[in-house]
């Protein structure tokens, strides 16, 4: 709840008092990171890794000879459900990927195109504390 609604866990729980902690399982999720890292790695070997489950992709001449950037990100997206059982979002853009990718949470996919991110991306105000910027609203 408190990632959802960008709060703390002090608040969540001040908020919501019977609120029930779930113990991490943190060698899960490292081989569950690492088998998407594969995944990543079946197209491209330009890999920026982002801290947690995130990277960014150059995937303009990929391994898989897939022409568009967006047919890429569907079958990188198609395949970590295959093999992960998990929902993936994809952004197109470096710059604009955590806007994009964030604004179709959580098994979306959005291609920043300049009519839409452009006019989206002026209307967003200042980043938040997280460095995450809200949400745009579509034209």
């Amino acid at each position: 709840m408190a990632r959802r609604i960008d709060i703390g866990i002090g608040a969540a729980k001040r908020q919501c008092p019977d609120l029930i902690f779930v113990k991490p399982r943190f060698e899960v999720y490292r081989e569950v990171s690492q088998q998407i890292r594969e995944i990543f790695a079946e197209h491209t070997p330009i890999i920026e890794p982002l801290p947690l489950d995130e990277a960014y992709l150059d995937v303009t001449e990929n391994l898989q000879g897939i022409p568009l950037a967006r047919d890429v990100a569907l079958a990188i997206r198609s395949r970590i459900m295959e093999v992960t059982v998990l929902n993936a979002s994809a952004g197109i853009s470096k710059f604009l990927a955590k806007l994009v990718s964030d604004h179709r949470k959580p098994n979306g996919h959005t291609s920043s195109r300049r009519r839409w991110a452009l006019p989206s991306w002026r209307r967003c105000r200042s980043a938040n504390s997280t460095g995450s910027v809200p949400r745009p609203a579509r034209t």
